[in-house]
C-alpha cells in the first residue's frame, strides 16, 4: 500500500452555479488540488480544463446525481474514522457527533474511488498514522484554540497522519460541526483547500448553502480521486488540462476585509 502523501490543514472558524474552469495545482509536498482559478505562487500550476455538463452528471454533488453518475473503480480503499468523545463540549452529543462523521464519510463515498467508514468509539490518542489501514481518530483538541490559522482562528484540523482535531471553543452545534467535519476529512483522505470554488465544502470562502449543507461539489470530487489515484494507484480518468489559485493566506484576508466592512 502507497503511503499518504502529508496534507496538514485547519479550517478557519465561520464568517458570517458550479464554476465551469479548473486547474490542478501541485504543492511542494506533491498534494494535489482542483480548483476553480490560478495557482498560487508556490505551487506549481499544472494543468487547465473545461468541465462539461457531461463530467458535471459525473460528479454531482448532491446525493442523488452522485449515486446515478459515479461508479466506483474496482480496489478503492477502506478508510476507517473512530470517534474519541473525551473533551466533547456542550452543544453536542456523543450519538450526534457519531451520526455526523457517518454521514460525512457517506458523502465522500458518492463521488469518490475511496469507502470511508466508521468504526465506532475509540479513546485515547490517535497514534501517528502511516497507512490508510491504521485508522483515523476524530477527537477534541483544546490546543486548537491557540492556532491563528493566518488570524481567523481553526475551527478544526485534519491530516493524514495526525486524524481530526476539532476545537471544542470554535464548533456552534450539530450544523457546524458537520461542516467541520467533512472539509476536515477532505484533508485526512489528501486533499488540499480550494478557495477559488465558492461551492467547495474544502474553500473557506464557501457559500452560505455549501455551509449548511456540507456537500462536496465536483472540484472536491476531482481532487477526492485525484488524491486515491496518486496514493492508491486507483484508475480514474483525469479530465484534459491547461495550467492553476487563492492561498490560505489570500482567503484569510478576504474574510478580514469583509468583516471590517460590516
Amino acid at each position: 500500500m502507497k503511503k499518504l502523501s502529508l496534507a496538514l490543514t485547519a479550517l478557519a472558524l465561520p464568517a458570517a452555479g458550479h464554476a465551469e474552469n479548473y486547474y490542478k495545482c501541485v504543492d511542494s509536498n506533491g498534494l494535489m488540488t482542483y480548483q476553480s482559478e490560478v495557482c498560487p505562487p508556490q505551487q506549481k500550476a499544472d494543468k487547465e480544463f473545461y468541465y462539461t455538463s457531461k463530467q458535471q452528471a459525473a460528479a454531482d454533488s448532491n446525493a442523488s446525481g452522485a449515486d446515478k453518475g459515479f461508479k466506483k473503480s474496482k480496489g478503492s480503499p477502506t478508510i476507517t474514522f473512530y470517534y474519541n468523545p473525551t473533551y466533547e463540549p456542550p452543544g453536542v452529543t456523543m450519538a450526534q457527533t457519531e451520526s455526523i462523521i457517518r454521514e460525512a464519510a457517506s458523502k465522500w463515498n458518492r463521488g469518490c474511488n475511496v469507502n470511508l467508514v466508521y468504526g465506532g468509539v475509540r479513546k485515547g490518542d490517535a497514534p501517528r498514522q502511516q497507512n490508510a489501514g491504521d485508522g483515523y481518530v476524530v477527537r477534541w483538541d483544546s490546543a486548537l484554540q491557540d492556532v491563528s490559522n493566518n488570524g481567523l482562528g481553526a475551527a478544526g484540523q485534519g491530516g493524514t497522519l495526525s486524524g481530526v482535531k476539532l476545537n471544542p471553543k470554535g464548533i456552534y452545534g450539530p450544523n457546524d460541526l458537520k461542516r467541520v467535519i467533512t472539509h476536515e476529512l477532505g484533508h485526512v483522505i489528501g486533499i488540499g483547500h480550494i478557495h477559488d470554488d465558492k461551492e467547495s465544502v474544502m474553500s473557506y470562502l464557501a457559500n452560505s448553502a455549501t455551509m449548511l449543507s456540507a456537500n462536496p461539489n465536483p472540484s472536491d470530487y476531482l481532487s477526492c480521486n485525484m488524491a486515491m489515484k496518486q496514493n492508491y494507484g486507483i484508475k480514474f480518468e483525469e479530465p484534459d488540462w491547461k495550467k492553476s489559485e487563492t492561498t490560505d493566506q489570500q482567503a484569510a484576508q478576504i474574510i478580514k476585509d469583509g468583516k471590517s466592512k460590516r
